[in-house]
């Protein structure tokens, strides 16, 4: 989290380079799906992420147990993130 909002800080000073602004910024997010399982399609890559980032962490060799694990992983990450449980 603390790397996301590193460059998200970064980002957006790129974009409002006026020290002084004080008006609203709108963060558009519209594109981020925020469960594991709705992320298919050209999505798909944030799955394949979770997955590959659990086996690797966690040295599992069984798919199924990894991608459950990144699975739950993700969608506990996303409620953290939006702060909604």
């Amino acid at each position: 989290m603390t790397e996301h909002l590193e460059a998200l800080k970064v980002n957006v000073s790129k974009i409002i380079t006026n020290n002084s602004f004080d008006g609203l910024a709108i963060i558009d997010i519209e594109e981020w799906r925020p469960t594991f399982d709705s992320n298919w399609s050209s999505k798909r890559i944030y799955q394949n992420q979770s997955i590959e980032l659990v086996l690797k962490r966690d040295n599992i060799t069984n798919i199924t147990i990894a991608t459950e694990k990144a699975k739950e992983e993700f969608d506990e990450a996303a409620i953290r993130f939006f702060n909604i449980k």
